[in-house]
């Protein structure tokens, strides 16, 4: 046996036995309708009403909050306006989406507690949300031993090696991964001054640390001199270590990678020992968020290269101004990465169901796969590649968008949109990943 199979090995037999507990446990709850459910004519004799009961399982709590509760807000804001406009729409019968809501606490045995809740107990078949690379991963090890039960639509999962354990089929992500070619972003950051640049990145952690390694290996090719790499963890508070060494070491520029209050207590760190270099940063997160931790003044001269559509300007058709306005009224909240993919996912799901005209999961799960980009809601907010064909999701069941700079705007208060970068760089270099990652697994 390959060692990478011993490994995996080793992580499925633990995260089968939580969830044979959590299944033990729950095996007497309740009941649910998650392949649709018919309520029959209305008293009047109209149209056929239905109910399609889909899972979200986010990290509403916890180290991915950041990106797990503005993900939940996407899908709720998503699933209101389809519902107020009629539903999903399968022959004479219009059907009403109702959730089954759980929050993961973005930590992986959670995570795999309340996936086996939502199949066991609700007994739903669609589970989305999914903000927190953490959880889905660890979620993503049964998916795939219930191939048959349970399709997962993650957004905001960025982990590389999720769709390296899709070897079924059941998981589509709408969130470009974290492999995609960076080249664009570097260059991006060469533009705007970074020519000594140090790294402050989250190397425990398996998405962050793939994304800090591919940068720094295209600094060279772009010019850039790489003066150091700094680790941190979750929750790290003190970054005054990780910070002077970089600057003594020559850095005119930072680039941090990792979660998002993490990265924004780096920048208030650099600001506070007097230095007004650019800072950039792999992380998402609203204005608000940020500001939370900076002032507005201390985030001058910040970047941000995440694919994050609802980036002010982003679009010139209208759609991010008008997701934008819809996001804020209902939550009171300006949007953020996580949010986009989550708001998506749902329109994706609509045109699935109604592509399939069936509320039966494998053929809807069939009819996602072939879904193309013109099938989609104008109201989706990603400016998803068409791939070969049209399709919106390769033979990984990935789908793609190019990725934007953001710069901070002193003036909004927020990101806003600098560049547009990465297009057509995607799907190649994630093909090449997940291929030579599932060999090393030996999947």
């Amino acid at each position: 046996m390959k060692k990478g199979s011993m490994r995996i090995g080793k992580v499925l037999l633990s995260v089968l036995l939580i969830a044979v507990l959590t299944s033990m446990t729950a095996a007497c709850g309740g009941s649910g309708s998650g392949s649709g459910s018919d309520g029959g004519a209305d008293a009047d004799g109209g149209a056929k009403t239905g109910t399609i009961v889909w899972g979200v399982d986010d990290s509403l709590t916890g180290t991915g909050a950041g990106s797990g509760l503005p993900s939940y807000q996407g899908t709720v804001l998503a699933v209101e306006q389809v519902n107020a406009e009629g539903g999903i729409q399968i022959g004479d019968t219009s059907y009403t989406i109702q959730l089954k809501e759980y929050d993961n606490k973005s930590d992986a045995s959670e995570a795999v507690s309340t996936l086996t809740k939502l199949l066991d107990v609700d007994k739903v078949h669609f589970v989305i949300g999914w903000g927190s690379s953490t959880a889905t991963l660890a979620a993503a090890q049964i998916a795939m031993t219930r191939q048959d039960d349970v399709t997962m639509v993650v957004g905001n999962g960025r982990t590389p090696m999720l769709m390296v354990y899709n070897t079924q089929g059941n998981i589509f992500r709408s969130g470009t991964g974290n492999v995609y070619d960076p080249i664009g972003i570097v260059q991006y950051m060469k533009e705007v001054g970074c020519n000594k640049t140090g790294v402050i990145a989250m190397m425990n952690d398996t998405a962050y640390s793939v994304s800090a390694k591919q940068y720094m290996e295209k600094f060279e090719e772009c010019g850039i001199e790489s003066v150091g790499l700094e680790n941190f963890e979750a929750n790290d508070t003190d970054f005054n270590t990780q910070v002077t060494k970089l600057l003594h070491a020559g850095a005119d520029s930072i680039l941090t990678v990792g979660n998002i209050i993490e990265s924004a207590t780096i920048v208030r760190t650099i600001r506070e020992q007097g230095s007004d270099i650019p800072i950039v940063n792999f992380s998402a997160g609203t204005g608000s968020q940020w500001l939370g931790v900076c002032t507005n003044e201390q985030m001058n001269n910040c970047y941000t290269t995440r694919p994050w559509a609802s980036a002010i300007g982003a679009t010139d058709d209208g759609t991010q101004e008008a997701y934008t306005e819809a996001y804020i009224a209902r939550w009171n909240d300006s949007p953020a990465q996580a949010d986009c993919q989550a708001y998506d996912d749902v329109w994706i799901m609509k045109a699935a169901y109604e592509k399939a005209q069936s509320t039966d999961p494998l053929e809807v799960r069939a009819a996602m796969k072939e879904l193309k980009v013109s099938d989609l809601d104008p109201r989706c907010v990603d400016a998803f590649e068409a791939l070969d064909g049209d399709k919106l999701f390769d033979e990984f069941n990935q789908a793609y968008a190019p990725y934007q700079c953001m710069r901070w705007s002193m003036e909004e208060k927020t990101w806003t949109l600098a560049a547009v970068v990465g297009r057509n760089l995607g799907p190649a270099a994630h093909r090449e990943y997940v291929l030579e990652q599932r060999e090393k697994e030996g999947l």
